[in-house]
């Protein structure tokens, strides 16, 4: 089997990785920005197993005969992708968070404390801490009361993080901080865009239909 020393994926280490398999596959894609237009596409699966941590990774290409695994999309384990309509600064971050949660649950829970401080400042919050940016959300509508009990405990758990080395976080912790951080963004910047987009989708068949 061939191998190539590369980052793994979840053990973090820059070590020896085992190609396991390559196949070749394809499917049907729908253009985001255009909801209504397909592209058939071509794809390259590639199974790895690293030789530090024994664990396997899997990646994907589109289209593309890329020799180096570094700029293939990482499927297993899990990474969310983050929709196109969330504003770079704030993908960039919570991608930063998502590459040390293997290597340091504590920086992980800091980062995406830090996700949530540019979405205050992105939607013009005010206020003199993160506590108060985020009741400024809430009393202006931009965030309902459970969003902001989700972001809340992401900000106790930032800060206790960033204060108290010897407190470790556990796995649940760990796991609910992703789902809480990826329901605020999802709630924030995704849904409204695919409602605007459903919508035009909508008249636009009313419209051929009529």
């Amino acid at each position: 089997m061939e191998e190539q020393i590369y980052l793994c994926s979840n053990c973090n280490n820059e070590t020896v990785q085992e190609i396991l398999k390559i196949v070749d596959s394809k499917g049907t894609w729908y253009n985001s920005i255009k909801p209504d237009e397909t592209t058939e596409l071509q794809k390259q699966y590639l199974l790895t197993k690293c030789k530090t941590c024994q664990c396997v990774s899997l990646y994907n290409v589109v289209e593309g005969d890329c020799e180096n695994v570094l700029d293939w999309n990482l499927c297993f384990p899990h990474i969310q992708n983050l929709n196109a309509d969330i504003p770079v600064e704030i993908s960039n971050l919570y991608r930063e968070a998502l590459r040390v949660e293997n290597v340091s649950h504590t920086a992980f829970a800091i980062l995406t404390r830090k996700t949530i401080e540019l979405l205050c400042k992105d939607k013009g919050a005010t206020g003199k801490d993160l506590y108060s940016k985020l009741k400024f959300l809430v009393d202006r509508g931009i965030l309902p009361q459970t969003i902001y009990e989700m972001a809340d405990s992401i900000r106790i758990i930032g800060n206790i993080g960033a204060h108290d080395s010897s407190i470790r976080l556990n796995l649940f912790e760990i796991q609910t901080i992703k789902d809480f951080i990826l329901a605020m963004i999802e709630y924030v910047y995704v849904a409204p865009s695919k409602i605007k987009k459903l919508k035009e989708s909508i008249e636009r068949k009313g419209k051929h239909n009529g």
